[in-house]
């Protein structure tokens, strides 16, 4: 999907254009409001949000399986022209992992031209 956003962006001819999909909650009351191994997916919900997406994970350091919550925000702007131009893309992430329905920690990715998450 970003790909062809960004293919058809970059075609048009002498044009700027920016798409956005997604969005990071705000992380700031995160660490002082969920503890790791008590807090339910309940809490992080209230806290959080609705998630972008779900999965699941099994990490190289704990084996067990793990439910994966995701929040994340694309953004891709093209500015050129029909000779060139150039395509910028910022993708940020965060990750909240859960063992049976209770926290278990986050993780997150930010794009490091943007700046730190809130």
């Amino acid at each position: 999907m970003v790909l062809l956003l960004i293919a058809s962006l970059s075609s048009w001819g002498c044009s700027s254009a920016t798409t956005r999909t997604g969005s990071i909650p705000d992380t700031r009351r995160m660490d002082a409001e969920l503890r790791p191994g008590v807090s339910t997916k309940a809490e992080v919900q209230a806290l959080l949000g609705k998630p972008n997406g779900y999965g699941g994970a099994v990490l190289p350091t704990d084996p067990r399986p793990h439910d994966v919550w995701f929040y994340n925000l694309i953004e891709a702007s093209a500015h050129g022209t029909k000779g060139g131009g150039r395509v910028n893309l910022q993708m940020d992430m965060l990750l909240i992992f859960f063992e049976q329905e209770i926290y278990d920690g986050h993780m997150w990715f930010k794009d490091s031209t943007t700046g730190s998450f809130n």
